[in-house]
């Protein structure tokens, strides 16, 4: 909730201060606000799920964000360009609110963890395997966002593309990480399972194996 209550004021900010660098202040609100959003979805959707399901929590997860480009990109160009950008703020700050009530109503709580503490944070860079993970998220971010900010102006710039077809554009980007992203989760989990039981498979033959030895021996 606290991460709606963000947006919330980022909203309200941007729609009422004038200026740009005012403007930038309330993005960067914005921005906390969907960064806590996000860290706090990953981290408590699995928790709600039974063991098998977790890794498909987290699919649906990446998936709403996925529909958020194909639904949210093409509507927020329709109403800028038909109203005001200020409504697509007012949107969104709205729908905050509500989802603030609708987490209320519909989560449970859960435990909260211990909190670790920074320096043991820190400490984890020193592994190589989890650089090299948190280097390749941190890229995707940063591309994911490059290709979101500068693509409209390309296509309406140099592709000489109307505001239609820039949102046709999007809509099909969309579709296309939304896809994406379920099948690798889908085929990640798919993997699992067949290596645990694998796993399962050998172990029980090595039990079994073992015990016939024994049985030998006496």
């Amino acid at each position: 909730m606290l991460s709606f209550s963000i947006l919330v004021v980022g909203s309200i900010l941007t729609v009422s201060l004038s200026g740009f660098f005012f403007l930038i202040v309330a993005r960067i609100v914005l921005a906390i606000g969907t960064g806590v959003f996000v860290v706090t979805a990953m981290s408590v959707a699995p928790k709600l799920a039974q063991p098998e399901r977790q890794a498909g929590v987290i699919a649906t997860v990446f998936a709403g964000f996925s529909l958020a480009l194909v639904i949210g990109v093409p509507i927020g160009r329709v109403v800028a360009e038909s109203y005001d950008w200020r409504v697509i703020f007012w949107g969104i700050g709205l729908l905050s609110l509500l989802a603030i009530f609708a987490v209320a109503k519909s989560i449970p709580a859960t435990q909260a963890e211990v909190p670790v503490p920074l320096r043991d944070q820190l400490a984890l860079l020193k592994k190589p395997n989890i650089t090299f993970a948190l280097g390749i998220t941190f890229f995707v971010f940063i591309s994911y966002s490059i290709v979101n900010t500068f693509m409209s102006p390309f296509l309406s710039t140099i592709m000489s593309l109307s505001d239609g077809e820039i949102s046709v554009v999007f809509f099909a980007l969309g579709i296309a990480i939304s896809s994406l992203s379920i099948m690798v989760i889908t085929w990640v989990s798919a993997i699992s399972v067949v290596c645990a039981s694998v796993l399962f498979i050998n172990a029980r033959s090595f039990s079994r194996s073992g015990n016939e030895e024994i049985n030998n021996l006496s």
